[in-house]
This record gives structure tokens, sequence and C-alpha cells, in this order.
């Protein structure tokens, strides 16, 4: 017969109230990104309810997934000294949002997509579209060179082809450069036409 060890019991217990709080905080969350903890709202209703979230008559949460999707929320990215990406936090420690195209292009950019069976991301079959750039191959290969200028730009171009195809960018305008004052750097500038009008550079 096996013997149950007390300790892995109390730890999976101490795991489940764990779990519990957690819940209970997202809750609580919930609620305030709802601002009434009372809010209802019927998902057979004609009109869609003013939030994204909310609960209905029978207390359970509903989310209205052409209403998050039109929002877009990315959690915001800021670069750190050392050249990579960190999640930007607030003064009081909480994690900023970025309904932008900041945090969405850099995502693009600095994501690893596949090439040549290597990296990528698991999802791009079910998403239908790749995600993230084969930048990364260039710095494999670690070749300073006028070829590899050139597609640099064709893998940027490639990994922000969705701003066009989602119709929010007009055109792209890509350029890329080697650093002067460190070998081995490459600068990328990057102008985005809205189609609003607006330029995001």
């Amino acid at each position: 017969m096996d013997t149950i060890n007390p300790s892995l019991v109390e730890r999976e217990q101490a795991i489940f109230r764990q779990i519990g709080l957690d819940m209970r905080q997202l809750k609580m969350s919930l609620n305030l990104i709802i601002g009434n903890s009372n809010a209802s709202g019927n998902p057979q209703a004609p009109w869609p309810p003013v939030q994204p979230i909310w609960l209905d008559d029978q207390g359970l949460l509903r989310i209205d997934a052409f209403q998050v999707t039109q929002k877009k929320r990315d959690l915001a990215l800021m670069p750190r000294p050392d050249g990579a990406l960190d999640l930007a936090l607030a003064a009081d420690g909480d994690l900023l949002a970025d309904n932008g195209l900041h945090t969405a292009i850099l995502t693009s950019l600095f994501s690893d997509a596949r090439h040549d069976r290597q990296r990528g991301w698991w999802a791009d079959s079910v998403v239908g579209r790749v995600t993230g750039s084969r930048i990364w191959v260039l710095r494999q290969e670690g070749k300073q060179q006028v070829d590899t200028l050139r597609r640099a730009e064709q893998y940027t171009a490639e990994s922000l082809q969705w701003l066009l195809d989602d119709r929010i960018a007009e055109d792209l305008a890509i350029a890329a450069t080697w650093s002067a004052a460190q070998r081995g750097y490459m600068h990328l500038g990057i102008k985005v036409l809205l189609r609003n009008g607006g330029r995001f550079v």
C-alpha cells in the first residue's frame, strides 16, 4: 500500500489555498475594471454591454471577446540600458499597459520568427501568420556586410507586414545602417505612416 507523505498533503493544501486567494484577488481586480461589483449584463442582449467584462445575472464572469480584441491593450515594454526589453512598471509596482503601437512593434521585431525549422512560436500555425522577425538569424551569422543590411530591412518589413494587412498603416519606410561608433552594431530606422495620417517613428 502506498503511504502518503504528510508534508506533501500540507503543501498541496497550501497550494489550493493560494489558488483560492489568487482567484479572489482576480475577481476583486475584475470588479474594479467593471467599476461596480454588482454590475450585470445579458450576453443575449441586442446591444453589447458598455464594459468588455461584466457579471451576468447568476454572478458568472462574462467577457465580450469582440470588445476585448478591439481594445488590444498590451503589457508595455521598455528598453533596459543593456539593450534588452523588460516589462514597464508604474511607481506603485503595477504593470503598465500600452494601447498604442510601441509594444506591438517591439514584439514583432524582437520575437524570433521560425527559420529553417528553428525557433518560432508554436501558435503560428493556429493564428495563420508568422509572429516575430528573422533578425536573430543575422545576429548568429555575425557578418558586417551590405547584404546583411538589406536582409535586415527585408526581415523587418516581413515582421511588420501585419500593419499593412490589418490596414493600420499606409506605408513603411525601413533603413538599416552600421553603427559608426560600435563595430558590429546595426541601427534600424523605421517610419510607419498610419492610415489616419499620423506617423510612428
